[in-house]
């Protein structure tokens, strides 16, 4: 397999993956909140979900902060891999997906096993995240895998990045301390392994 590498990986490519896929998150938050505020303008602070009442922001909360979390940092994402990688237009998409299932996975896994307490079980928990940003990762992998060699590597670095997270934070990201750790954390594992995985290729083709 030909690497699709265009131009030599620099430290512009590395800082700017870390710097803007940390600040998708708070930026997602944001717009969320936004977006939430306006819903609660118009059908007020509770919404009725069979037959229960709920809090309008907590229910609704997650359904705009995934997608937006997923277009957002897809965005940034290709923004900076189409300077040095072809042909990634698929990887918005990819990115997109990859924030919805594992969101759909998360609402599953809790309604058949009835996960309410992230502390209840941290071990069991991060097992959970772990295969989510596998998954993740795996959906990545599709639009990486004939762009780099042994790209599979992708897959165990998110899957390691999100696994990491929650066990390190037991499932509290309320402080702010836990709040970097989840907008940083991931970014540098997967940093990580992309300079290892564009070095590889690259000497390949040398």
């Amino acid at each position: 397999m030909e690497s699709s590498i265009t131009r030599k990986p620099d430290s512009l490519l590395y800082a700017g993956w870390i710097t803007l896929n940390a600040l998708c998150i708070p930026i997602a938050w944001g717009i969320t909140f936004f977006v939430i505020t306006q819903i609660e303008n118009v059908i007020g602070g509770t919404i009725l979900v069979n037959g229960q009442t709920r809090i309008t922001e907590d229910y609704l909360a997650s359904f705009v902060l995934f997608p937006l979390l997923g277009l957002i940092t897809g965005l940034s994402q290709y923004l900076l891999l189409r300077r040095y990688l072809a042909k990634m237009g698929w990887w918005v998409a990819a990115t997109f997906l990859g924030w919805i299932l594992p969101f759909i996975t998360l609402m599953l896994a809790n309604s058949f096993f009835q996960i309410k307490q992230m502390d209840d079980s941290t071990i069991s928990t991060s097992i959970l995240f772990f295969l989510m940003g596998g998954l993740f990762g795996s959906i990545q992998w599709l639009a990486l895998r004939k762009k780099i060699r042994n790209s599979g590597w992708w897959i165990l670095a998110n899957a390691a990045g999100w696994g990491l997270v929650l066990w390190i934070t037991k499932g509290d990201i309320s402080n702010s301390l836990a709040g970097l750790t989840f907008s940083i954390l991931p970014p540098l594992i997967t940093c990580f392994v992309l300079w290892i995985l564009l070095t590889w290729s690259r000497r390949k083709d040398l």
